[in-house]
């Protein structure tokens, strides 16, 4: 019998695969308390990350409630993968990705948050999110404070990437099973 081309399983497979890769990806939140010694000081962090493309957009709001000045906030950077457009709206300096730094952290210095103030902070990566370290430091009183939030980690395949592949594979079954009889 001669193998014809069904239309209605590609135009399937293809209709799947299209749904598959227009879902967008939702923004991932997580809210963590910085801990360690700020005196009385506490430190509030709300991660936000979004995808645009293949752009993933971190965001970071701090809010100091008491405690001495803060004067640095820094994400731990520990595979030195690359950033860009780093942000803040507090006066702070934005740390610029450079290759040939050992110590890669993102950092940004030079500014105070008071207690009973809000910060933003922000950058961008090719790099998907993971649970990393996030610190603060209050220079005047060599106090600390640091906990696990998101932040860019190693490449991973999203789960809708994972599942496009799976759907094409899966409509190119009948085809390969047709041909080995």
């Amino acid at each position: 019998m001669k193998n014809k081309f069904r239309l209605p399983h590609v135009l399937t497979a293809a209709i799947i695969v299209a749904i598959a890769l227009s879902v967008p990806a939702s923004a991932l939140t997580l809210d963590t308390t910085l801990t360690g010694y700020l005196g009385a000081g506490n430190v509030d962090v709300h991660a936000v990350v979004t995808k645009t493309a293949n752009i993933y957009d971190y965001n970071y709001t701090i809010s100091y409630v008491t405690g001495a000045t803060l004067h640095l906030f820094g994400i731990a950077n520990d595979s030195g993968v690359s950033y860009f457009d780093a942000a803040n709206n507090g006066g702070f300096i934005n740390p610029e990705y450079n290759a040939l730094d050992a110590y890669a952290d993102i950092e940004w210095l030079g500014s105070a948050i008071e207690a009973g103030q809000s910060r933003t902070f922000s950058y961008q990566s090719e790099y998907a999110p993971m649970d990393i370290t996030v610190y603060a430091y209050a220079l005047n009183s060599a106090g600390y404070a640091e906990g696990d939030t998101l932040g860019m980690g190693a490449m991973i395949p999203e789960p809708s990437s994972i599942l496009a592949l799976a759907l094409g594979l899966t409509g190119c079954a009948p085809f390969v099973i047709r041909r080995k009889k």
